[in-house]
């Protein structure tokens, strides 16, 4: 499911527009959210299996997205320490 929604991803974000990646981030962070109060409330399994996926597939998507994000924003002087901090 990570590699389907990670292809369709790279197909349609435009990775050089940084506003439509802020944008992207910003959804994927209201999905992480959504999911996860939705996993924490969920009395049936299937609804928290359907909620554990939708976080984890989002953050499969928003890992990379972040760190093309960072890259492409951050001078060459700080970036080395910010990826560092990031990791951490």
């Amino acid at each position: 499911l990570n590699v389907i929604v990670a292809e369709v991803a790279v197909r349609r974000l435009e990775l050089t527009h940084a506003p439509k990646m802020a944008r992207t981030l910003f959804v994927c962070s209201a999905l992480t959210v959504i999911g996860t109060v939705v996993f924490g409330l969920s009395r049936d399994l299937a609804v928290a299996v359907g909620a554990f996926w939708l976080v984890s597939v989002v953050g499969a998507l928003s890992g990379p997205v972040a760190r093309t994000w960072l890259n492409q924003s951050l001078g060459s002087r700080g970036r080395a320490t910010v990826l560092s901090l990031v990791g951490q």
